[in-house]
């Protein structure tokens, strides 16, 4: 059976070192050097990352020490592993990224199995956090099925969000947002996040969940709150979660303010369904995340059935959408929604058949 080999990138700025080392890595790993620190930037902005960065101490187109503190500054690097080679005249360097928690190293001269055990060491180690992050993302899921057994119509919107969310951010063009490249490298926690939008409603009593009319102003009021419950949920998650969570944040911002409006609310009905937590924000001061979910809330919540509600249409719906751009949801997000919708109406159908 063929296995992938994990994938390396090599930081080093001598040639002759680099074809030596990727020599005897390259049967075992993947190795892609990066020779420059131009070359290096473009990585950090790659959709896929490596499994494990490779440094070369002696990297004179790079402060490497600087690197590596900005590395486990991001959390999308953070659980990077790092090994630096370390030659003579460049101890030093090395082991103060190691006393800091930065990096593991070695020392040259070396035998290349020593290398490779090494590396096989810090792929194990980081195999292990993945799974214990893993194991977090099910006690959020086990979250979102509590929500479902409370109320079975918000359970299924929830799961649904999680798919639009993912063809959603699949489409985004790269000029939308300056933090394009971490959002694309974060798709699949920021759809997962996505399930946590309506984690508030668990305080929301049933008889206004599955009321079947017009809610009063009082129950309006009340259901608004699920906003600022949900956030204060996420929040004790957050300070439960044995470390800082990348998952948490983006669930945080979403349910905070995936129903503010991107301009003032034209008429009344408008300024009753624009609402956040903790504070009130418009444009592009409301979270991309946020943005993007206020679409997809709206389309699922238009495309199924309520207790006060029949489903309405795909065209219906997606004529709505659209006929409240730079109103309720960000213009540049509308003319995306525009080139995905048949993907919605197809995972549409699609959720419609699994859940019969």
């Amino acid at each position: 059976m063929c296995t992938k080999k994990p994938n390396i990138s090599f930081i080093i700025s001598d040639i002759g070192k680099m074809n030596t080392v990727v020599k005897e890595l390259g049967d075992l790993f993947q190795v892609t050097p990066l020779n420059t620190g131009a070359q290096l930037k473009n990585s950090l902005r790659a959709i896929s990352l490596p499994d494990l960065y490779l440094v070369d101490a002696a990297m004179d187109a790079i402060d490497t020490y600087s690197m590596l503190a900005e590395f486990r500054r991001d959390e999308l690097f953070k659980h990077i592993p790092v090994m630096i080679l370390a030659g003579y005249g460049h101890e030093g360097r090395a082991s103060a990224c190691v006393a800091l928690g930065l990096a593991d190293f070695l020392t040259e001269p070396y035998h290349a199995s020593l290398l490779v055990q090494r590396i096989h060491g810090l792929l194990a180690s980081a195999m292990i956090i993945r799974k214990a992050q893993e194991s977090l993302y099910s006690l959020y899921d086990g979250v979102h099925k509590m929500i479902e057994l409370r109320d079975p119509y918000t359970g299924k919107h929830v799961r649904a969000t999680k798919s639009y969310m993912r063809i959603f951010i699949e489409h985004l063009p790269e000029d939308i947002h300056p933090r394009y490249h971490r959002v694309m490298a974060s798709k699949d926690i920021i759809a997962l996040s996505a399930q946590l939008h309506d984690m508030g409603k668990i305080a929301i009593h049933n008889c206004i969940l599955s009321k079947g009319g017009d809610l009063l102003q009082l129950e309006r009021k009340l259901m608004q709150t699920h906003v600022e419950e949900g956030v204060k949920a996420i929040d004790q998650l957050q300070k439960i979660s044995p470390e800082r969570s990348t998952f948490l944040e983006i669930a945080l911002v979403i349910a905070g303010y995936h129903h503010c409006y991107w301009g003032e609310p034209l008429s009344g009905k408008g300024k009753e369904r624009d609402y956040c937590y903790p504070k009130l924000l418009r444009g592009d001061k409301i979270p991309l995340e946020a943005r993007m979910m206020a679409i997809v809330d709206v389309y699922e919540a238009l495309r199924s059935q309520r207790s006060y509600k029949a489903a309405m249409a795909h065209d219906a719906a997606c004529s709505i959408i659209e006929k409240n751009e730079d109103n309720q949801f960000d213009p540049k997000l509308v003319e995306v929604f525009k080139a995905v919708k048949g993907e919605f109406e197809k995972e549409f159908e699609r959720i419609s058949k699994t859940d019969t």
